[in-house]
């Protein structure tokens, strides 16, 4: 099962979900189900400048499937929400820096 989660924004599409099940991973259906995904959003979207994600930078799994289906990094970073590892601190506002990627 793959789960994906598209947001789309101005002039772009952001997936800000992205999941699959453990005994799935590391058979390539993730760098193809994105590649199939950035053609479906580009054909139905024709207007968009590009597809965007964000990830963890120690996600490095994640990092290379991102980079297989052509997602590039834009050299920005941006402040995460609170979420999955913020959880384990006390401090409310602690944050880390997301690594921001692009598809065109």
């Amino acid at each position: 099962m793959l789960k994906l989660k598209p947001v789309t924004k101005e002039n772009l599409i952001e997936i800000t979900d992205l999941e699959m099940e453990d005994d799935q991973k590391g058979k390539g259906y993730g760098v193809q189900a994105l590649e199939a995904c950035c053609k479906a959003f580009k054909k139905e979207f024709p207007s968009i400048g590009c597809v965007e994600l964000i990830h963890y930078p120690d996600n490095d799994r994640a990092a290379a499937v991102y980079e297989k289906a052509g997602f590039h990094l834009t050299g920005d970073s941006v402040k995460s929400a609170p979420g999955r590892i913020e959880r384990t601190s006390t401090d409310p506002n602690r944050t880390f820096e997301m690594v921001r990627r692009r598809f065109y």
